[in-house]
């Protein structure tokens, strides 16, 4: 059969696959997982469609009203077809190599997404009066790209002398897809407060990785600082 799906073939290509399939179909059904009598029913649409096809395709009668009659008979056909792909595909016994026999589509086994592996780094660490910024890369990957499989961020801080490693005590600010972020801390902060931020990198069914090493910085009264 052609790359394109049953559904999609001229008119000669959809009874080739049809009776290729019909064939088998009809010669072994419960190999398929199907009954006898399914089987039955799709050989008769495929032998009806066959018969009107021959009609319109005879210069003797190659009409219009034939033409009609193929139509009807490929679209019932096209409509048998799905309802014996999809009992046979959803059936969990049916094997790939059944489906290339019968030359039905073969669906893809979805690829797993992993939990991100990869720490995240914080570079270019500064802090502006109450406005601590960052960028964020991991591993190897290129500072402004994210590691595979990653799809963003996600921003904790804390406040303290030392950094408690208790995640419940660290507060949630987003989650982004951008590795550049800023975070305003609360404006009440006295200056020389000492702030720590970490993050985590996500994937598409949002589950973290390991977290970036904690860094810190001061609380400033309105010029820019480098953090640690």
């Amino acid at each position: 059969m052609a790359n394109k799906p049953y559904y999609g073939l001229p008119d000669t290509g959809l009874r080739d696959w049809g009776q290729n399939a019909s064939t088998q179909l009809t010669a072994t059904p419960a190999d398929f997982h199907i009954s006898l009598q399914q089987a039955a029913d799709f050989a008769t649409l495929v032998d009806d469609f066959n018969t009107a096809l021959t009609l319109w395709q005879t210069p003797a009668t190659h009409t219009p009203v034939n033409f009609e009659a193929k139509q009807a008979a490929r679209a019932a056909l096209i409509a048998g077809a799905k309802y014996i792909v999809n009992t046979i595909n959803s059936n969990p016994l049916t094997t790939d190599a059944q489906r290339r026999a019968l030359n039905f589509p073969i669906r893809k086994t979805p690829t797993p997404t992993p939990v991100p592996s990869v720490q995240p780094n914080l570079d270019n660490v500064s802090m502006n009066g109450h406005t601590f910024s960052a960028t964020v890369h991991g591993g190897d990957s290129a500072r402004n790209k994210k590691p595979a499989g990653v799809q963003g961020i996600s921003i904790f801080t804390q406040v303290g002398d030392q950094p408690d490693f208790d995640w419940t005590k660290w507060t949630f600010i987003s989650s982004q897809t951008k590795l550049d972020f800023s975070v305003d801390f609360d404006p009440s902060l006295a200056p020389g407060t000492k702030v720590w931020v970490t993050v985590f990198f996500w994937n598409g069914k949002a589950e973290s990785g390991p977290a970036a090493t904690p860094v810190y910085a001061y609380i400033q009264y309105g010029g820019m600082a480098m953090a640690a």
